[in-house]
């Protein structure tokens, strides 16, 4: 969420290039302050979104919600492929049977039935 007063500034700064010509010293302090209010924007709205209530959001961006989001993502899965575990002694065989929240996975040992809950990182 881009405020007035950031976009303000932002077009201060093209204004200040653009009168000064193609100056480089001036052209990379506009791309460097730039990418300063870009990079806290997409912060601030990240964090803001992954920590809204669901009463927060109107039903016309439900497509947009958590739980949405997370469904279709396990609409691409395929739930009886074999997946290997790395870094662990016996590289265990293991396939998916769930996905939580905030992106860690439930896996199901095939050969002990043990489950485990990982971050997809642990895969091959």
């Amino acid at each position: 969420a881009t405020t007035t007063d950031d976009a303000s500034a932002t077009a201060a700064a093209a204004a200040a290039v653009d009168a000064n010509g193609d100056d480089e010293d001036n052209n990379e302090e506009y791309w460097v302050e730039v990418s300063k209010t870009l990079a806290v924007d997409v912060a601030y709205d990240l964090h803001s979104w992954i920590h809204s209530r669901p009463d927060e959001y109107s039903s016309s961006v439900d497509e947009h919600s958590r739980g949405a989001i997370l469904d279709k993502w396990k609409s691409f899965l395929d739930w009886d492929m074999e997946l290997t575990l790395r870094d662990t002694p016996k590289r265990e065989r293991v396939r998916l049977t769930g996905v939580m929240e905030d992106g860690r996975v439930i896996v199901k040992e095939v050969e002990t039935g043990t489950t485990r809950t990982l971050v997809a990182d642990y895969f091959l």
